[in-house]
């Protein structure tokens, strides 16, 4: 063979390969074009080798240019060199693609995972602007509101487009509105405000406002943020609860003021019926005595109402219809009222039963009407209505305190003159009255308000000046049966051996041991608890009744007795008290100021079945020196 033969055959063998590069860049490249190009190329120039290499090994040879095979061979190397480069960077590239193709589908993904966090992100504070329990503001930095959540909607009674646009200061009661100014100058330098403020609803009631507001910058502009909190039932429990707290405190002190006048005027009771036993009495005194007992009867009816407002009187529960005590008293009451003021009554029937005392549910009605018939000098019409309610049932402007259930209502009006709004806050306080002078006394409303909480209940007001008043009584339905005791009676006196009696008011051991010795008691007096311990126990084989006052210093009357009993447990013992909120204990037999001397007497003979024994051998201490 040649070197004409190798030097063809070389060129078609690697034009053969670069055929063979060539189809596999028609395969892999997006633009394949430029393959079958190639490939067309490597043909015709195979094609030419071939014929060569034929003519040159058939059996009559030519002669071939050695030079131009050799520079055609060059170039078949050189063109698969090239090719093979171009296949490369095809590949290259196609792997480059590849790549960019899944990092553009990664990216996608991404940003479609994005998008849908964005999405709900967006709509998780669209959820929570719009569902939140507080009201939200979104306003510009001058007032113009915004945006605005449901709560707000709900707050205001307007719907949320009659809002956006809107100033936030033609929200604001004139109480308020010249706040306004300065609260925004503060916001927009960056402090925070949390306040209380009257706004007006789209119904013209005023909403108490609870706001906290603060201003925020984006992007150069101002945005306030307001969160508020409608507060007018919260103000409402407040004052509420303030008036309660201030009814609780003046009633302590009504309580504490008639302990110390009971005491004075069972002093004054028990002299003058002293007095009363002296013989050859001229009838001016008996005359005098008798106006002092009158006195002694009003102040102790005074008393008895400072007891009703403190709501610590004492009173027998019993079943009451409230109907038949309505009918009653305005039966009682019409000879009081003037021919041109008239009384309407709806009363529904059957009424279910209430837990109370006749006599002072029978007060309440009495003051409440003669409240109305004052309050109509030209005359009128007073209406009383009765009917059931459930509290929990019911949007009533009663406190949360009160317990839950039927409630029997009692509405008591009047189109008189009316009360102002300044004075309905105390209306219900002692000595409070809107009277003229020798008109009133101011105890009227508050032993009404006193008597209604005693039985459970809650009593409101409500009153336009020129149109008139009206009462609102709810009392708790009950169906419980309560026994009424019968009376005391008065039955005859027996002498027990001795009597022991402590007391811190000199005034009073005096009034006991004047009324025990005449009548046949002996007697032994201290005014100190502990020193009066200290006779017991050394006399105590010949004491068979102990009588003590409750309220004492260094020792109340309580322990004290329990001393007593502690050293003869067949002591009797007599409890005596001018406070009102100390309950009639069990154990003991109780007196309650201010008392007769008869009534004393008939306790002392209900508590001995003894006749009168020796007297104390010894000294027996009197009030005055302990």
């Amino acid at each position: 063979m040649n070197i004409d033969v190798i030097i063809i055959s070389s060129s078609i063998i690697l034009q053969f390969i670069s055929a063979f590069i060539a189809v596999m860049i028609f395969l892999h490249a997006r633009k394949r074009a430029v393959g079958i190009i190639i490939l067309a190329t490597i043909c015709l120039m195979t094609f030419r080798r071939g014929i060569s290499l034929y003519r040159l090994l058939s059996e009559d040879p030519i002669k071939i240019d050695l030079l131009a095979e050799s520079t055609a061979l060059i170039v078949s190397f050189l063109f698969l060199v090239g090719i093979s480069y171009l296949f490369r960077l095809i590949r290259e590239h196609q792997h480059i693609e590849e790549a960019l193709y899944r990092s553009n589908e990664e990216l996608e993904i991404r940003v479609k995972e994005r998008t849908q966090d964005l999405e709900q992100s967006e709509l998780k504070l669209k959820t929570l602007f719009q569902d939140a329990n507080e009201g939200i503001f979104i306003m510009d930095s001058n007032g113009l509101i915004m945006d605005a959540n449901q709560k707000v909607c709900d707050i205001y009674g307007f719907n949320k487009n009659e809002l956006v646009g809107t100033s936030i200061k033609s929200l604001i009661t004139e109480k308020y509105k010249q706040r306004f100014n300065e609260r925004m100058v503060r916001l927009l330098e960056g402090e925070s405000l949390f306040f209380e403020t009257e706004h007006y609803r789209k119904n013209g009631s005023i909403a108490a406002i609870e706001a906290s507001i603060k201003a925020i910058k984006i992007e150069g502009n101002f945005f306030i943020n307001a969160f508020i909190r409608d507060i007018t039932e919260k103000k409402k429990l407040r004052a509420q609860l303030l008036h309660a707290q201030k009814m609780e405190s003046i009633g302590t002190l009504a309580g504490g003021i008639a302990h110390e006048f009971k005491n004075n005027l069972t002093v004054i009771q028990s002299f003058t019926d002293i007095i009363l036993q002296e013989n050859n009495l001229s009838s001016v005194i008996v005359k005098y005595i008798g106006i002092i007992e009158e006195s002694v009867q009003k102040a102790s009816q005074t008393v008895s109402h400072l007891l009703s407002f403190a709501r610590k009187g004492e009173f027998e529960p019993v079943p009451l219809n409230i109907n038949s005590i309505i009918e009653l008293t305005v039966t009682m009451v019409s000879k009081l009222l003037q021919k041109n003021l008239s009384i309407k009554k709806e009363l529904i029937e059957p009424l279910p039963h209430v837990v109370g005392d006749a006599i002072q549910i029978e007060q309440v009605f009495m003051n409440l009407i003669v409240n109305s018939r004052d309050a109509m000098p030209d005359g009128g019409e007073i209406s009383i209505k009765t009917g059931i309610v459930d509290i929990e049932k019911c949007n009533l402007n009663i406190p949360a305190t009160l317990r839950s259930g039927e409630y029997i209502n009692i509405t008591v009006s009047d189109n008189g003159t009316g009360i102002a709004g300044e004075h309905l806050s105390h209306i219900f306080d002692p000595f409070y009255t809107t009277k003229g002078k020798d008109k009133g006394t101011g105890l009227g409303l508050a032993i009404v308000y006193g008597i209604i909480k005693e039985h459970g209940g809650y009593i409101t007001v409500e009153s336009i000046v020129g149109q008139g008043t009206t009462f609102n009584i709810y009392l708790p339905v009950s169906k419980k049966s309560i026994k009424i005791c019968g009376a005391d009676q008065i039955i005859e006196y027996k002498r027990p051996e001795t009597i022991l009696v402590v007391d811190d008011e000199l005034y009073i051991l005096e009034v006991l041991r004047k009324t025990l010795l005449e009548n046949g008691f002996n007697i032994a007096v201290y005014d100190n608890p502990l020193k009066c311990l200290d006779f017991f126990r050394a006399n105590h084989e010949k004491i068979d009744i102990v009588i003590t006052d409750i309220i004492m210093p260094e020792m109340d009357g309580f322990e004290f007795a329990a001393n007593i009993i502690n050293i003869k447990p067949s002591t009797k013992i007599i409890l005596m008290t001018g406070f009102p909120d100390i309950d009639n204990p069990s154990a003991y037999s109780f007196m309650r100021k201010p008392f007769k001397p008869l009534t004393m007497l008939n306790l002392i003979n209900e508590l001995t079945d003894t006749g009168c024994q020796n007297v104390i051998q010894g000294e027996t201490p009197n009030a005055g020196n302990e």
